[in-house]
């Protein structure tokens, strides 16, 4: 395990960080929808399908083909992810209409609304600076 950490490249660690956030992001949007207000499940959907698209091209990267490519996928994670809050926001519009017409308290009840933003964005672009990266390291 050691040897296989050590021929990792940046592109790699932050790839990862990429996933587990996109995981927490999940999570996070999954507290927000226990309040029954619109939840659309595109957004796991979409998620997930670049998590799945961001491992196999981290794993491709691990053979000896895949080895001379940038993670290019990490581009395409990104956009989903990007797509991914559209649909989050456009269900709900509502929603954070209704609570800036009656000048509601937003911070106490819906922290993890803030919070899902927050680790969509930051998942968004550490995908775009991964897609920049090397994911292993040059042998010789």
């Amino acid at each position: 395990m050691n040897g296989f950490l050590q021929k990792q490249a940046g592109g790699f660690y932050v790839s990862a960080l990429s996933v587990i956030l996109a995981v927490a992001s999940m999570i996070s949007y999954a507290v927000l929808a226990t309040d029954g207000e619109k939840t659309p499940f595109m957004v796991y959907v979409l998620t997930v399908a670049a998590v799945v698209i961001t491992i196999v091209v981290l794993a491709w990267n691990q053979t000896q083909p895949g080895r001379k490519y940038y993670n290019t996928s990490s581009f395409f994670a990104a956009l989903l992810y990007a797509v991914s809050l559209v649909v989050f926001f456009m269900g709900r519009m509502e929603w954070i209409g209704g609570l800036a017409a009656h000048n509601a308290n937003f911070a106490p009840m819906h922290m993890s609304f803030y919070v899902t933003v927050a680790l969509y964005v930051v998942t968004m672009l550490l995908s775009i600076i991964g897609s920049f990266m090397k994911v292993v390291k040059e042998q010789g």
